[in-house]
């Protein structure tokens, strides 16, 4: 399609009239100014442009508006390619692909997702769990408008930040809590009858009155941490308005705060990292969010529900032993988590292999049931190898314990892995 010519009194796009040597538009034709035709598609009568179309009709228009060729949104211009911000981001930083959920060509991430699977996935995220990309884009697909998806609302500044971007001295938020104030973990609690979120717009309007113990007894935590870790004001701003939201959207006030609600005010716009880590150092946080690592345990050993309850039993026992160490005898100190992990790679077969020939328990386990384990595995390999640490920790804790008889570990000799010798160096 060629573009349309220009008027050669006023050199815009608007031609109405044409001719072999001169274009003009209806502001500019001799007799005039004329009154221009309403657009043929939508009937508007303003913003003419050419060939009896609109602006927002015309495909050559720099304002017509189209669908994004990354997400589909609706609301993107031709000066930008087609694109929305967004897309244009995600562009820039994945390679082209075909998407595995949607089937079409495009920058896909390391999930093999296009954005829009990936936006449609998020729009059913549970709180501490990650978007399940299969089933929300199982049947359909929720279009939405450019530039607008999850869009962070801009909360107006308090009356204690000063105009030039400086924390005040006489932050409310920094007075002294009042004395005997205490936050309680097993405090009782008011169950809800009915669960109804605020309106957001309600609960924005009073963030700006909130004046909450909770904020008062970690204003020194929030202070120390803005300091030590360099946060902004804007950063500072925003935990003190996640620790507003928290003690709002309580039902006891004077209760510990668990890590699930801090999770859930992802849909208020909250800070969740910042503020488990002030919470935590208050001594006011409940953990009761799966870490990675018991995720890992629960996908390996639970959700299949084959382990017998007393294998069941003594693996949990084991993981919290291992993740918060023991302070009786025999003591341990905690160990990393990315030990634990490896740890339970190596079990994972080795039980499942027990469990398949019939064993209910530990105690059943003896030296050549271990062999027999593994040597099914390659020798000098890394599995074989987490295999032998797995067991090995695990029958020391639960030898401990006394859940079994003996040890049947200790007169079994770990495997070294191989490594390469380092070669010597040529002399200067």
């Amino acid at each position: 399609m060629r573009l349309p010519p220009k008027c050669s009194a006023c050199q815009s796009n608007r031609v109405a009239w044409t001719s072999p040597r001169v274009d003009f538009c209806y502001q500019c034709l001799p007799g005039g100014p004329f009154v221009a035709p309403p657009c043929n598609r939508c009937r508007a009568r303003t913003d003419y442009f050419s060939q009896e179309l609109c602006s927002r009709c015309h495909p050559r228009s720099p304002e017509h508006i189209g669908s994004c060729k990354g997400c589909l949104a609706w609301g993107v211009y031709p000066r930008h390619n087609w694109t929305c911000w967004s897309c244009r981001w995600w562009q820039s930083h994945y390679p082209k692909g075909t998407c595995a959920y949607c089937g079409r060509t495009g920058h896909v991430s390391d999930r093999q997702a296009c954005r829009l699977c990936l936006e449609n996935a998020r729009l059913e995220q549970e709180p501490a769990r990650a978007p399940d990309l299969a089933s929300a884009n199982n049947d359909s697909q929720q279009l939405f408008f450019a530039n607008m998806v999850f869009k962070r609302r801009v909360t107006p500044l308090p009356d204690y930040v000063r105009r030039d971007r400086r924390w005040s001295k006489k932050n409310k938020n920094q007075l002294p809590n009042q004395p005997g104030a205490s936050f309680d973990a097993h405090a009782l609690e008011q169950l809800t009858l009915f669960e109804m979120d605020p309106e957001p717009e309600a609960l924005r309007q009073r963030l700006l009155v909130e004046d909450s113990e909770l904020t008062r007894y970690c204003a020194a935590i929030v202070a120390d941490h803005a300091r030590r870790y360099g946060w902004s004001v804007r950063q500072r701003n925003a935990v003190i308005q996640s620790l507003r939201v928290l003690q709002i959207l309580r039902p006891t006030p004077t209760a510990k705060v668990r890590a699930s609600d801090v999770v859930s005010l992802r849909r208020y716009d909250g800070t969740i990292t910042s503020t488990l880590d002030v919470l935590a150092e208050a001594g006011l946080l409940i953990e009761d969010v799966p870490t990675r690592v018991e995720r890992y345990f629960n996908a390996k050993f639970i959700e299949s529900g084959a382990l017998p309850d007393t294998m069941r039993e003594h693996l949990q026992l084991w993981l919290q032993i291992m993740l918060g160490g023991s302070r009786h005898a025999p003591r341990q100190l905690p160990r990393e988590p990315e030990t634990v992990e490896i740890h339970i790679q190596g079990l994972a077969p080795v039980v499942q292999a027990w469990v398949e020939a019939g064993r209910q328990s530990f105690a059943e386990i003896s030296e050549d049931d271990i062999l027999a384990a593994l040597t099914a595995l390659p020798a000098g390999t890394s599995h074989r190898h987490f295999a032998e640490n797995g067991l090995k920790s695990l029958f020391k804790i639960l030898k401990g314990r006394r859940l079994v008889f003996t040890n049947p570990m200790r007169g079994i000799d770990l495997t070294r892995i191989a490594t390469n010798l380092p070669l010597p160096l040529d002399p200067p």
